[in-house]
């Protein structure tokens, strides 16, 4: 029985197993070897890390691990979760096989859901991007088209606006409406036709 079983390691969850490592806790740590930054070739906007692979960090935050021998890391996913506080937990791994422990820390993070556009799988991470914060500065004066809804484009707009040039947008679910339109050109941005 662990103390916990840490089901994901990109950041948090490996900044949760040596939080417990630490502590002097058993901790078993699962990692699938898949992870949302996954095609990312740099992180950014993580102080200490900013520019850094991130298949580096995690192999650096594992070698750090292996100084605490309460700490195990496994290759594996975690298929189903049973049990509960009072009476700990059940954790099936994908090679059949089940591990105990009183408490599961869930760390498998977001997952993107990419809207249904042909090309735009391939250029996750590594063209296209989420998040304005990682992703934005290097983008710096450059031309950039943001891909969705006009709500949602026009908080983009706002944290990019200072950092980029122009902004083209380019609605997934039809094109925009007169009001949006409107209001998206008040803002300097130009509007594309629907994919």
């Amino acid at each position: 029985m662990h103390d916990a079983i840490v089901i994901g390691a990109g950041p948090a969850g490996l900044q949760a197993a040596l939080t417990l490592g630490r502590m002097h806790r058993s901790a078993l740590q699962l990692d699938s070897g898949e992870y949302r930054n996954g095609t990312v070739q740099h992180m950014h906007n993580m102080i200490g890390e900013d520019g850094t692979p991130p298949a580096e960090l995690r192999a650096r935050a594992r070698r750090e691990l292996t100084a605490y021998d309460t700490v195990t890391v496994r290759d594996t996913a975690a298929q189903r979760i049973e049990g509960s506080a009072t009476e700990g937990f059940r954790v099936t791994l994908a090679d059949g096989s089940v591990e105990r422990g009183r408490r599961v820390v869930l760390a498998t993070g977001v997952a993107d859901d990419l809207p249904a556009v042909p090309g735009l799988a391939p250029l996750w991470g590594l063209k296209a991007f989420t998040c304005p914060f990682c992703d934005g500065h290097e983008h710096a004066g450059r031309p950039i088209a943001i891909l969705g809804p006009a709500p949602r484009a026009e908080h983009l707009i706002g944290l990019l606006g200072p950092v980029v040039g122009d902004i083209t947008v380019v609605p997934v679910d039809g094109p925009l409406g007169d009001d949006d339109r409107a209001r998206l050109e008040g803002l300097g941005v130009r509007d594309r036709k629907s994919v």
